[in-house]
């Protein structure tokens, strides 16, 4: 680092050259789950095991190069804001968004909370864009994305991450769903790529038998080695179940599959 900082041609900040060797050398080990994690991308990861952030409460996709509001959470400051499905987000804090890639439009649309954004909103069958006001909120996204009692008594989770609360969103959900008349599950992992190990265990628990073995893990130090077993009885021992999974379920989504 030393040599570089002297020698190169061009003038580079020690910290940034620091930052630049830790991601070398993990890079060269040839492991996907072995990374340096900057600060911004520590905090990206927080909010997906955590599932709170800062923001609108939106998921919006960029659709013939202008960011369009695809849903708006239940509740969310978007939602109470009058933002709709469909609506295109011609400027964002008064900042042209033709053109920005998905990146950098989330990065427009967070902010500390209680702050404010203005967006211009182009919305079918509204002749003139117009402008509208949006106080950014704390945020927690759910990870029981959708749930539902179809014909027969069978009922249906969604399930797209394991966050810290996953265990227990999906026992109320199930609670719920069974009061209303659910006799079967189909519990859906599909694209779900994991989360927090404990809470892969822990939904495994809720359908397993007391003592059963659920995961072992490995490693070279010897507290990194455990067996993981079924804490608790099962909470609806009748309960057939379905767990559907694709290429897209891993880590968490294939212990509890």
């Amino acid at each position: 680092v030393t040599h570089v900082r002297r020698y190169y041609v061009d003038s580079i900040a020690q910290p940034e050259l620091f930052e630049k060797a830790m991601t070398g050398m993990l890079d060269e080990l040839g492991d996907p789950h072995t990374l340096y994690l900057n600060p911004d991308r520590l905090k990206r990861l927080n909010e997906t095991t955590s599932g709170n952030y800062t923001g609108l409460g939106i998921q919006v996709d960029v659709r013939d190069g202008l960011p369009t509001v695809l849903a708006s959470l239940p509740g969310g400051p978007a939602e109470h804001a009058g933002l709709q499905s469909g609506d295109r987000m011609l400027e964002i804090g008064g900042k042209a968004t033709r053109g920005l890639t998905p990146e950098e439009v989330r990065a427009l649309l967070r902010g500390q909370a209680g702050s404010t954004l203005v967006a211009l909103i182009e919305r079918p069958g509204v002749p003139t864009p117009f402008p509208v006001q949006v106080t950014r909120g704390e945020i927690h996204r759910r990870a029981v994305r959708r749930s539902a009692l179809l014909a027969d008594g069978v009922g249906y989770i969604d399930v797209k991450v394991f966050s810290d609360s996953t265990q227990l969103e999906v026992s109320q959900t199930i609670d719920s769903l069974t009061s209303a008349g659910m006799t079967s599950l189909i519990l859906d992992l599909r694209g779900n790529l994991g989360g927090l190990l404990a809470q892969g265990v822990g939904v495994a628990d809720l359908f397993l038998d007391q003592g059963a073995e659920i995961v072992a893990i490995k490693g070279r130090m010897p507290e990194a080695n455990a067996t993981l077993s079924d804490q608790s009885p099962q909470r609806w021992p009748n309960l057939p179940i379905v767990v559907l999974v694709d290429d897209g379920s891993a880590s968490a989504s294939e212990i509890v599959a």
